[in-house]
């Protein structure tokens, strides 16, 4: 694609998406005339309109967050219309100079694509910039576009990656900038916290609360979601009202599968009875055969713990790997919060019949006690997979999954791989 058509087909795209959409509704960004709605610390306004919704920064006018569920779901079951350096130069376009290209993912619907503010090659916390490209329009489908903060410090470190994870424990840690704060290590499992990288000095429960109050976030998205037209699902699967959540070995994993455990069990709207009032908690488990069996029996099963290219962590020192799978896995969705599993061990899966696995192709961090960013992911998916009383209204898993990417400003569990047939329901 030449770059003049490129540049028709972005300003073709999102044009419309940088003003208030046409026949959009505004909702009023204060609650009852008292308080405003915050994406990040940013003071919004959300805009509804019969395709989705999107979010105005007040400051600056523009356009931060846009869930278009029509160009998500457009002609899925065409053929490719865009390639994925075609699709990366229209994000890039659409994000600017300011942020540095992380990842391109190509999907068997979508191209995800992350980007990120580098400062001195140092990530700034939470700014970022995702986009979804529909694969066989070529529209964008979601985008969110973090503004930048000043940084008016000097990017310092004195303390190594190698004195924090011995210092902590931790399996991996990563810089960041946090801007009026100064630079950090962000720890990852089993111990996930934050340590300054000047002085050595975790910050004090205080100092992430009040990092948590500048970051708020209160806008309702399942809220807007509702507003938007209930699209035809198409291809329904048979409820078989099956799901289940287990994890591996590491506390910090618990409050995720509870979190998708709760959203499962959720009733639906109309006073209808929730997809699974009953989800199996499998809560650690200890062996391969555990893990074939809930993969050929449940419908739709979420796990969370650590993991690589090719297998998960069980309990213990044990692991499930994509060998060990066996030939009549039958789950229609199956949501794999590890590090890299998204890669060939969702791949062997999905061959060896899980009809969808969603993954991550690269690492992910929890944020620990502190954020707990991966129950969150794990929330607002299931609340949409399973179109419980919060969705409103069912959701594909590919969806799904690219609305709760985009919502989640913080991409710290970004699961970003497709593999199989993602556009089904549970």
């Amino acid at each position: 694609m030449k770059k003049a058509v490129v540049l028709v087909l972005l300003f073709a795209i999102i044009g419309s998406a940088l003003a208030a959409p046409i026949n959009g509704n505004e909702k009023s960004p204060a609650k009852n005339g008292e308080i405003s709605e915050f994406y990040a610390g940013r003071e919004v306004k959300a805009i509804v309109s019969e395709d989705g919704y999107s979010l105005i920064d007040l400051k600056t006018g523009d356009t931060i967050l846009l869930v278009n569920f029509t160009a998500i779901e457009e002609n899925l079951s065409g053929k490719p219309a865009i390639t994925k350096e075609e699709a990366v130069k229209l994000a890039t376009q659409l994000c600017g100079p300011a942020y540095t290209l992380v990842r391109a993912t190509e999907n068997p619907y979508d191209f995800d694509i992350l980007f990120e503010r580098r400062v001195n090659g140092i990530s700034v916390f939470g700014e970022n910039c995702y986009v979804s490209v529909n694969k066989m329009t070529g529209k964008i489908a979601a985008y969110r576009k973090m503004p930048v903060r000043e940084i008016t410090f000097k990017p310092e470190v004195k303390i190594s990656r190698d004195e924090v994870i011995k210092m902590t424990g931790a399996v991996d840690a990563k810089l960041i900038l946090i801007p009026l704060k100064g630079t950090f290590w962000v720890t990852s499992k089993p111990n996930s916290t934050i340590i300054n990288a000047v002085t050595g000095k975790e910050l004090s429960k205080k100092e992430i609360e009040a990092l948590k109050e500048l970051y708020k976030t209160t806008v309702d998205f399942n809220e807007l979601g509702k507003m938007s037209v209930e699209k035809d699902p198409g291809i329904m699967a048979t409820d078989n009202n099956q799901g289940a959540v287990f994890r591996d070995d590491d506390d910090i994993t618990k409050d995720d599968i509870m979190a998708a455990k709760e959203s499962m069990e959720k009733q639906r709207p109309y006073g209808e009875l929730a997809w699974d009032p009953y989800v199996s908690d499998y809560d650690v488990v200890g062996s391969e055969s555990t893990v074939n069996f809930i993969l050929e029996y449940f419908e739709g099963v979420y796990f969370s713990g650590h993991g690589n290219n090719d297998c998960i962590g069980i309990g213990g020192d044990n692991q499930y790997c994509y060998w060990e799978a066996s030939g009549n896995l039958q789950t229609r969705v199956f949501v794999v919060s590890a590090c890299y599993a998204g890669n060939n061990f969702a791949t062997y899966l999905n061959n060896k019949g899980v009809q969808c696995v969603i993954g991550a192709s690269n690492t992910i961090s929890d944020g620990g006690i502190w954020w707990s960013e991966c129950a969150n992911w794990a929330d607002i998916f299931w609340d949409k997979a399973t179109g419980n009383i919060d969705a409103g209204y069912q959701r594909s898993a590919h969806t799904a999954r690219i609305e709760t990417n985009t919502d989640t400003w913080l991409n710290w569990c970004d699961l970003d791989v497709e593999k199989g047939n993602c556009n089904t329901y549970i």
